[in-house]
């Protein structure tokens, strides 16, 4: 038996409908209706503008609930309270649809789910509408929060060196601290330590801490790097930094901070750039002793410089991938080179004679049951239009499916013809990019694989081989390996 859930949302940014709130609402709504709730999914500052439906555990909980079947009826206090972006709230909408979930909504004013297309079109309106309110609310709160910041109004987190009085309205200077933050500016700026640790021992040595604590790299990092030293206050709203100055904080010039600055940059070590490699033959390697289980890519250290391998670390199998990209491109151009100075010719054409048979014969089949499907269906129409029989939707839409498909068929067997027909096209083109080895080296990575994928089906590795299956009706390639 399915059971009867409770969902609860507050926002960070909204306060006003708390989980507690929503709980006793819907507790009261619960009893007056004599509904026994069986499970409860609470989400206490959890903002649905910032957190996607996966990114909020009890939603996702919630949805994979659904999913297995173990929800059949769902209790929210509003709809707002599930999604504020659109596309969210559909896919919810979508969900419930699917399972059959019997939606109540607590709040007054607040329409029932239906499940039709005037429902699906209220759901768009309604769910189009909970976004813009909700960034309409969280513009509200950002350009508050700005407004406070330019005027001073707000302290925000302060950094060593300054604190605010009990009103939290004014910001005041420590000196002692500050003459540190004085004595880290001057000394970094000298330009004798290697580093940010280094200084860091000088003030350990030199008994200056951070309160009771040694300073460390990162604290004086924060330090040297933040611009109210200077004057200037920095904070971000939505992705707007916004500047305040603030001169009577000021304790160093700007020509000292921007020295910093420099002195940090110059002192960063230069980042290792990982390397990247282009695996020319994933999803084609499969390990064949382990159901054709497709071999993982990597990369490993050999007497100092790495290298790229294809590994299966169940079975120890370690494919160097310069070698195994050599070995497969020279088996696929000898394959192919002696198939096509040998039979190809003569396959061909006697291939394309029995396909072009064997799709003209399928054609037949499925014209004559589109004729007949199409005749079936315009006679239920005439008869749905004269209301002689008001049964025949159903039918009309059985039969609408059937003509699709037939025309489907259709549709495919004239592509697999058209590609019967390009086959020596085809040819052509490896011929021209592949089967000469200077042109494959100044081949796109993407026109290789893509290459490779059109000629082999896929290639078998064990301990000891490794074996090609081209997309050759007779054929395939092996070659024992190291």
């Amino acid at each position: 038996m399915k059971q009867t859930a409770a969902y609860y949302r507050s926002s960070t940014q909204l306060q006003e409908e708390s989980v507690t709130t929503q709980q006793y609402e819907i507790n009261q709504y619960a009893l007056k209706k004599g509904i026994l709730i069986d499970g409860e999914y609470p989400e206490p500052s959890v903002s649905a503008r910032k957190n996607k439906l996966n990114e909020r555990p009890q939603m996702r909980q919630l949805m994979t609930d659904i999913r297995n079947g173990k929800i059949g009826t769902l209790l929210v206090y509003k709809r707002d309270r599930l999604a504020r972006k659109v596309e969210e709230h559909l896919e919810l909408y979508k969900l419930f649809k699917t399972h059959q979930v019997e939606l109540h909504f607590i709040a007054e004013n607040e329409p029932p789910m239906r499940f039709d297309i005037f429902g699906e079109l209220m759901e768009l309106f309604i769910g189009v509408m909970n976004q813009r309110e909700g960034e309409q609310i969280n513009l509200r709160i950002a350009d508050t929060k700005l407004s406070n910041f330019l005027r001073g109004k707000s302290i925000g987190n302060l950094p060593f060196g300054y604190s605010s009085d009990e009103s939290h309205t004014k910001i005041i200077k420590d000196n002692e601290g500050l003459n540190i933050v004085k004595t880290i500016f001057t000394a970094w700026n000298t330009d004798q330590y290697a580093n940010l640790e280094k200084l860091a021992q000088q003030l350990d040595k030199d008994g200056i801490t951070r309160g009771k604590k040694n300073w460390t790299r990162n604290n004086i990092s924060d330090v040297l790097t933040n611009p109210i030293y200077m004057g200037i206050r920095i904070a971000n709203f939505d992705n707007r930094q916004v500047t305040r100055s603030v001169e009577d904080l000021a304790i160093i010039t700007p020509e000292e901070f921007n020295l910093a600055q420099e002195l940090i940059e110059k002192r960063k070590k230069p980042k290792k750039v990982k390397q990247k490699y282009d695996y020319l033959l994933s999803d084609l390697l499969l390990c064949d002793l382990c159901n054709k289980k497709p071999l993982s890519n990597n990369a490993r250290m050999r007497e100092g410089k790495t290298y790229a391998t294809y590994e299966c670390k169940e079975h120890n199998i370690r494919l160097d991938q310069h070698e195994t990209e050599s070995l497969v491109y020279l088996k696929t151009k000898s394959f192919f080179t002696e198939l096509l100075n040998t039979h190809f010719d003569k396959l061909y054409t006697t291939q394309l004679k029995i396909n072009l048979a064997e799709i003209s014969k399928l054609k037949s089949i499925f014209e004559i049951e589109l004729e007949q499907a199409e005749g079936k269906l315009v006679q239920a129409t005439n008869m749905w239009i004269k209301k002689e029989n008001k049964s025949n939707e159903e039918k009309i839409l059985e039969l609408s499916k059937k003509v699709k498909i037939i025309k489907d068929k259709l549709f495919e067997l004239d592509v697999r013809k058209q590609e019967f027909i390009e086959v020596p096209k085809f040819i052509e083109e490896i011929e021209a990019e592949m089967l000469k080895k200077e042109t494959w080296e100044l081949l796109p990575f993407e026109r290789k694989k893509a290459l490779l994928k059109d000629l082999i089906q896929y290639i078998l590795v064990d301990d000891y081989t490794t074996r090609i299956v081209f997309k050759h009706p007779y054929l395939e390639a092996n070659e024992v390996v190291n």
